[in-house]
């Protein structure tokens, strides 16, 4: 019997992640939401309709990775077709469930261009992509310093003067209707999260998580952070497939070796609140830098932590940087606590990352990899996963970079729709 997961919390914990990246941008997914759900109903719109335009609401930024580009999409003015919207797209693309929400995020910053915008080459612009584009920028237009009720006119004008160029004229006069009423601007702070995605997603069937749909979960989590930078781009990947050989090799089961793989691809989901001016940095960090990068394991448990079917994977992903001494981070748990699994993780994390360019350094030869790793991990003489690593290394670190190679090709591909 395969354990049930909720879309809706699928989304939670995505959303909350995206939040994570900026102090900017908080809950302005949720309001827009808020926004795009009242304009489409003024509208008319049906059932179906308002649920990919939520849905998408509530992730439309996944793909602006740094907290700069963050602060950018503040602008009303911001880019047509926006640099992060296409990146979302591909973020989100392999999980099945995201898949007709998938081309709303990809235009949700394309003009209407009376009427011209429809049409961008061969694709259609889907109608809850203008709407979103509309609500994004209405909540773009709120200043947070001034009572909402004393800025309401402003905002309208706004709104109204872009009318034909910017945004499709019969959803400005939606919302120039539904924005009348007090109401539509006082709800703003005043629905949460849950309560808007359960009543979007209150009768969807839940998802039925078998390994594969948790792998096609995992990763989409994956991307969402290591495609905030090229040096990163690969490196859950790399992770996952030499924890899936490792724990092959103790033997486990096949099914516990793919929830491996699954926590290597988690594994750094918490970097997504560690900001990308850091994660890039061509030098050594400061003491002040590193202890915001060490937040990151803490931060992946909070984030996986929310999905409880990820319980067990939720602890091996987030304790890969716990040592057996107990001077690790972000809990200080030691070799009593510290399962087999987490340090599978451990190891595969650290041998991927000696392995691979990074910016402050390029990727160590195999020897001397492995000479790093003994003096990052001291590893004693009965730790049973060094001595796996050690026996098979050219096997594992071949497939490390068959992997990683894969993973490249993805996300160029990706990269190149930008």
């Amino acid at each position: 019997m395969h354990p049930e997961l909720k879309l809706q919390d699928i989304i939670i914990s995505l959303a909350h992640s995206i939040d994570m990246v900026s102090s900017f941008v908080h809950q302005h997914h949720l309001r827009v939401a808020i926004l795009a759900e009242a304009i489409a109903d003024e509208a008319g719109w049906n059932a179906e309709q308002k649920r990919r335009l939520i849905l998408a609401a509530v992730l439309h930024d996944i793909g602006a990775v740094s907290s700069s580009e963050k602060a950018e999409l503040l602008q009303m003015d911001v880019e047509e077709d926006h640099p992060h919207a296409a990146l979302g797209a591909g973020m989100l693309c392999d999980f099945a469930y995201f898949a007709d929400i998938v081309p709303v995020i990809r235009f949700h910053h394309h003009y209407w261009h009376n009427g011209d915008g429809v049409l961008v080459g061969d694709d259609i612009v889907p109608e809850e992509s203008f709407l979103l584009h509309l609500a994004d920028r209405i909540d773009i237009s709120i200043d947070p310093n001034v009572w909402i009720l004393d800025q309401t006119e402003r905002i309208r004008d706004v709104t109204q003067a872009l009318s034909g160029l910017v945004f499709k004229p019969e959803l400005v006069e939606a919302f120039l209707r539904a924005s009348l009423h007090d109401a539509f601007w006082l709800r703003l702070d005043g629905c949460a999260m849950e309560t808007l995605l359960h009543r979007t997603l209150a009768y969807e069937p839940p998802i039925h998580v078998d390994i594969n749909v948790l792998e096609s979960l995992a990763l989409t989590f994956s991307h969402v952070i290591d495609f905030r930078s090229q040096f990163t781009s690969t490196h859950s990947a790399g992770v996952a497939a030499v924890a899936y050989e490792l724990a092959k090799l103790k033997p486990f089961s096949e099914e516990k070796s793919r929830k491996l793989r699954v926590a290597g691809y988690l594994h750094d989901i918490g970097k997504i609140a560690v900001p990308s001016e850091i994660l890039n940095k061509p030098d050594k960090l400061t003491a002040k830098e590193f202890n915001r990068m060490k937040a990151h394991a803490f931060y992946t448990n909070s984030i996986l932590s929310e999905l409880n079917v990820l319980a067990d994977i939720c602890a091996w992903a987030s304790n890969h940087h716990e040592k057996t001494d107990g001077s690790g981070y972000p809990f200080g748990l030691d070799g009593r606590s510290l399962s087999e699994e987490a340090r599978i993780i451990t190891y595969a994390d650290v041998f991927t990352a000696l392995r691979e360019d990074r910016p402050y350094r390029k990727s160590m030869p195999l020897s001397e990899a492995m000479e790093a790793l003994v003096g990052m991990l001291k590893p004693k003489d009965t730790d049973t996963v060094y001595r796996l690593l050690c026996q098979h290394l050219i096997e594992i670190d071949e497939v490390r970079f068959l992997a990683q190679q894969k993973a490249s090709v993805t996300y160029q591909r990706i990269i190149q729709t930008v």
